[in-house]
Formats: structure tokens, C-alpha cells, sequence
């Protein structure tokens, strides 16, 4: 029960909803993929030749959280 709609506007504009069982998925974390898709989309704009693997998702925070254990 996960999905991102887009719709692009008539002066190509794109707009991006996340829509979720909120009995499933903690608001943090669609909150975290959001941002984490908006990361990626500008990463490709910017160079369009990047591979997603080469895209950083997590920031330095986030990074030492997740190696201490805390998420």
C-alpha cells in the first residue's frame, strides 16, 4: 500500500505525492523517501549521465545512525 503519483503541470512543472497505509509505513519514513527521491531526481538533472548507484541517499547523519544501530 505505497505509491508516487506525479502529474506534470501545464508549465512542466511536476508535482509528486506519496501515498500510504499509514498502518504500514511511519510518516518518517515516507518523509525519508521523499527526500531521498527528490535526491535522486535533481542528481539526475544536474548530470544526467549519473547512474543511481552513484547517487549518495543518506547523508552523514544518517549514516551513523544507521551503523549504530539506531533505525
Amino acid at each position: 500500500e505505497f505509491r508516487l503519483e506525479t502529474v506534470e503541470s501545464l508549465d512542466g512543472q511536476i508535482d509528486a505525492q506519496f501515498i500510504y497505509a499509514a498502518d504500514l509505513f511511519e510518516h518518517r519514513t515516507v518523509a525519508r523517501m521523499a527526500r531521498q527521491y527528490v535526491q535522486i531526481v535533481q542528481a539526475l538533472a544536474a548530470r544526467p549521465d549519473t547512474t543511481i548507484g552513484e547517487i549518495a541517499l543518506w547523508d552523514e547523519a544518517e549514516i551513523s545512525l544507521l551503523q549504530k544501530g539506531e533505525q
